[in-house]
């Protein structure tokens, strides 16, 4: 299903092995319960939690649907992660994918570390 929708969006999915490329150039600790939009690419990290890896994903789809509006308005890189969220979770239950309270408080808690982020 993911794969469906990343392809919507010109993307591939892209699942991140514990001795892949991706931890080896970056690093273990940048995958592990976190994903990354690069270019044409949805790389989702390591996740015990399917949930979590699923709502990161959707995550990831928000960025790609901020307009230009919001980004001109907004430089704070907080808010665009929140709002990348914000827009992630809604995508996904206009699709009927709805997550329990706690995954999306983990989401949300992620921007945190943006917090005066430069």
């Amino acid at each position: 299903m993911i794969e469906k929708i990343a392809k919507e969006f010109g993307k591939k999915i892209i699942d991140c092995e514990k001795e892949d490329q991706y931890i080896k150039a970056n690093g273990m600790r940048f995958y592990i319960n976190a994903s990354h939009l690069a270019g044409d690419e949805i790389i989702l990290g390591l996740y015990k939690d399917k949930k979590k890896r699923l709502i990161s994903f959707f995550h990831e789809i928000g960025h790609i649907l901020i307009d230009d509006k919001f980004r001109e308005d907004n430089e704070d890189p907080f808010l665009f992660e929140l709002e990348a969220s914000h827009r992630g979770i809604k995508f996904a239950k206009e699709r009927g994918i709805e997550f329990p309270k706690k995954i999306k408080q983990w989401l949300y808690r992620q921007a945190i570390s943006y917090i005066d982020y430069k």
